[in-house]
């Protein structure tokens, strides 16, 4: 109201109590639910007990909880806060699977980011590996890269599906003849991806990408006149359909299989089910 934006006081998440910080990380039944999942409901319900507001519950977390627990707590309140922006903006509702995918694999994204590098003996440096991770039980993964052809003024992508217990599923190449910016051809990629993928019938995906410009344009609200913004935009269009799609970023290291494939997608495009790369 006092930036001149007029709308319904309720919490728009569940649109049957009135939106304030302690019910739409504490009470809201989504957010209990996450956190449940998260192991961290007990520890809160302690904490809120005879508390004075949400102030008060705050400073009980910030004195009481682990590094740990604080470290998930943040993550899951950031992607409540998320949430709630995309259900009202957007009107994309998102699952608690959803909310806890995108809390976690952004810690992860950091966490590697903040990675020390020793450059005073770069010989003895030890290069950090990530390893692929399978996705929660239930989902299936979808990784995806894209490779660009300048000679040849083609773009080529590939996709890796696998299930949660790491087993391959599918495996599919494609290629255009049309010249694209590195970040253009990410989020096409994308595109392609999440079409295959749904084609298929799956409807509980993570789809991961080494691009990490990309999977955060697609996770957010802005909008974007140019070309790649209408990728972008033609992604969250894909994506707004199916409430358990979710992207998220990866190291390369963790995307071996797409990106070779995206780099063999000229020989010739293909769906397969190979059993072995």
């Amino acid at each position: 109201m006092s930036k001149g934006i007029h709308g319904d006081s309720n919490c728009v998440v569940c649109h049957r109590y009135t939106e304030y910080n302690w019910h739409l990380f504490l009470d809201c039944a989504d957010s209990i639910t996450c956190w449940r999942q998260v192991n961290l409901w007990n520890a809160l319900q302690n904490l809120m007990e005879n508390a004075e507001g949400f102030n008060d519950v705050f400073k009980r977390i910030w004195h009481n909880f682990t590094t740990q627990q604080l470290v998930s707590f943040a993550m899951i309140s950031w992607s409540l806060w998320r949430k709630r922006n995309l259900q009202l903006w957007e009107q994309k509702t998102e699952s608690t699977t959803q909310v806890i995918g995108r809390a976690n694999g952004t810690l992860q994204a950091w966490q590697q980011a903040r990675q020390p590098a020793d450059i005073a003996h770069p010989r003895q440096q030890q290069v950090q590996v990530t390893p692929w991770q399978p996705p929660p039980l239930n989902f299936v993964k979808c990784n995806l890269d894209a490779a660009i052809f300048a000679h040849e003024q083609r773009i080529g992508m590939g996709a890796c599906l696998r299930d949660d217990k790491g087993s391959f599923i599918l495996a599919m190449t494609a290629h255009e003849d049309v010249v694209m910016t590195a970040q253009e051809a990410e989020a096409w990629s994308l595109y392609q991806g999440i079409q295959w993928v749904a084609s298929l019938g799956y409807n509980k995906v993570v789809f991961e990408l080494d691009c990490k410009i990309v999977v955060d344009d697609v996770n957010k609200m802005s909008i974007n006149q140019s070309e790649y913004g209408s990728i972008i935009q033609n992604c969250r269009t894909l994506l707004h359909h199916y409430n358990d799609f979710i992207v998220v970023f990866t190291r390369r290291q963790a995307n071996g299989s797409a990106h070779a494939l995206a780099r063999a997608a000229l020989s010739h495009a293909y769906r397969s089910t190979f059993n072995s790369f």
